[in-house]
This record gives structure tokens, C-alpha cells and sequence, in this order.
């Protein structure tokens, strides 16, 4: 199946029954789909991938998941403010190259875009933009 949806949660309910953890993955973007897997898969052991590159915080978020209780509030931890420091980070680390290095902080930015609406204004800004020292500027008045 790859990456493409739907993940099909339920059928991992059948290999409960082993002496192994079992672990549940596959298009958990949120808290709410967590608890949806949560209750398919029958095993409160999570794999967060490409969500987890889209929201940093996703797995402090679903540590903190109630199932039994629809109404717990889950809050972000990782306000935009708060990664800038470390996508700059990012851009200022060793690499290869700078066109390898803003390709990768590009790709990361886009993920980005899907769990913080600040990314996708930030996107628009620097989508064409390949010197690093101008990708940073953006980035630090983007605070």
C-alpha cells in the first residue's frame, strides 16, 4: 500500500493477541486520529511519521490523550514562534552544500505547512528564494 491512504487501523487488532508489543502506524496527522487508531487497532502503541515532521509536537500531544474521554482538550506545546529557532538551526548546520541543505529545509517547510498556517505564508515568501542567508532573514522576521 505505501503511503497512500486510508491506513487500515482495524486489521491490526487481529495480532493483539501475541506476546509482542504491537505497534499501529500509518496517516496519524492528529490527536483525533490518534485515538481513532487508538480504538481500531486496540493498542495504545503508536509509530508517528510523516505527521509527526508536520507537527514537532504531535507526540507530547498524544502522550496526553484520553480515550476514554472525547472531551480532552489537547493544546499545541510547539507554538511556530518556538521552531523558528530551530529550523535557523537547521539552515546553519553542516551540509554538503547550501542548494542541498535549503532543498532539505524546503521540503521540511512544506510538511510544515500542513500542521502550522504560519509555514504556508512562510512558503509563499521563499519558495523561489535559494540563498540561505535570505531564507533565514525570512524566517527571523516571521516571529
Amino acid at each position: 500500500q505505501g503511503y497512500k491512504p486510508p491506513a487500515y487501523w482495524e486489521k491490526i487488532q487481529g495480532f493483539n493477541s501475541l506476546d509482542i508489543p504491537v505497534i499501529a502506524n500509518g496517516e496519524i496527522w492528529n490527536t483525533e486520529e490518534a485515538k481513532l487508531c487508538i480504538r481500531q487497532s486496540g493498542t495504545s502503541h503508536l509509530m508517528l511519521g510523516r505527521g509527526a515532521v508536520t507537527r514537532p509536537d504531535l507526540i507530547v500531544q498524544v502522550d496526553k490523550i484520553d480515550v476514554a474521554n472525547d472531551e480532552s482538550l489537547i493544546t499545541s506545546t510547539l507554538l511556530w514562534s518556538d521552531l523558528i529557532t530551530h529550523q535557523i538551526r537547521f539552515l546553519q548546520g553542516e551540509a554538503k552544500n547550501d542548494v542541498v541543505l535549503v532543498g532539505r529545509y524546503k521540503q521540511w517547510l512544506g510538511m510544515l505547512t500542513k500542521g502550522y498556517m504560519e509555514a504556508q505564508s512562510l512558503w509563499n515568501k521563499i519558495k523561489r528564494q535559494k540563498d540561505k542567508a535570505a531564507i533565514i532573514a525570512a524566517l527571523q522576521a516571521s516571529r
